[in-house]
């Protein structure tokens, strides 16, 4: 097997505590299978391996932009692994095989993500993901148009509006023109 994306050769690498994988020599990009990292996860335990602090100087390779084409022929899907970040892990459902850029790896550990791979491919994951994305744009929209101070002012009116017991009378009243008016 060579490297999708530089098309390099692999060697062995321990990535953890019962999870062997392989590593490219020229770009350092790290590939295993999804069998090996189950095997992984039911070996080991939950707290092994997690790192509690954030390493400074993590090198990570920019994220592989481009189409990876596995070994089998099939090209690999990416899949989102946080809303805010634009990293992607890349998956070849054919092969079950997992390819991450180099220092991914460090970097999902870092951030204790590296026992939760699996869960990556999932729909729910990636439309928890969509939406958390969506609701960070939007959030920028506001502030943008109204500016930090106001969006805070009325992100407090609108809980305090949805958590008043009287929210029908009161949005009624907020959207009325001329809500003294029986002419509406």
């Amino acid at each position: 097997m060579h490297c999708p994306s530089c098309s390099g050769v692999y060697e062995k690498k321990k990535l953890a505590r019962h999870l062997l994988g392989k590593s490219c020599v020229n770009c350092g990009a790290v590939t295993f299978s999804l069998n090996d990292y189950l095997n992984y996860l039911a070996r080991s335990e939950p707290l092994e391996d997690s790192i509690g602090t954030k390493k400074s100087g993590l090198l990570l390779a920019d994220d592989t932009k481009k189409a990876l084409l596995c070994d089998c022929g099939i090209i690999m899907h990416k899949y989102r692994i946080r809303h805010a970040s634009d990293r992607r892990v890349d998956y070849c459902s054919a092969c079950q095989v997992v390819w991450l850029d180099s220092g991914e790896w460090e970097y999902l550990k870092e951030n204790n993500l590296h026992r939760i791979i699996n869960n990556l491919f999932t729909e729910p994951y990636q439309r928890k993901l969509r939406v958390e994305k969506t609701k960070l744009v939007l959030s920028e929209r506001y502030v943008d148009k109204l500016g930090e101070k106001e969006y805070k002012q009325l992100k407090n009116i609108r809980d305090w509006i949805y958590k008043n017991e009287n929210k029908e009378i009161i949005l009624a009243y907020l959207n009325a023109k001329d809500p003294y008016s029986v002419l509406q």
